[in-house]
């Protein structure tokens, strides 16, 4: 649960840098690096989040290449969602990020135990945003 909101809490806060992701990384060579090495810090702690829900038998264990696979699904979900929603002329902020964390949550869904994909939709409902961003 707290990777989930911290994971929204960024979102909501750097919308903006998902949305000219490409360019800031195509123009910046340092910037593109230090963002690989956040990624990849980022999705290991994903991959171990969705290791650790198995293993506490919340969710039933793909193995470890699909369990890689639906990282990978979740991350590229994950950083195009708003850009998504703000072509599609909604206004992006909180409403949309829970949208897309509930979102995320379906794709796990197959793979969660009876009752925490109920209990995970609680968590996000009840997100608030930062106060900064009200």
């Amino acid at each position: 649960a707290r990777l989930l909101e911290g994971n929204l809490r960024l979102f909501e806060r750097y919308s903006f840098f998902a949305r000219e992701l490409a360019s800031l990384l195509h123009a910046d060579e340092t910037l593109r690096k230090r963002y690989q090495k956040i990624v990849e810090r980022r999705r290991a702690e994903v991959e171990r989040a969705l290791a650790r829900l198995c293993e506490s038998q919340m969710m039933k264990d793909p193995g470890p290449e699909a369990r890689a696979r639906l990282v990978a699904a979740c991350w590229v979900f994950s950083l195009n969602w708003l850009g998504h929603a703000e072509i599609s002329g909604e206004k992006v902020g909180a409403t949309q990020v829970r949208h897309g964390a509930l979102i995320v949550l379906e794709i796990l869904k197959p793979h969660l135990v009876p009752g925490i994909h109920a209990l995970m939709t609680g968590v996000i409902s009840v997100w608030k945003p930062s106060r900064a961003r009200r």
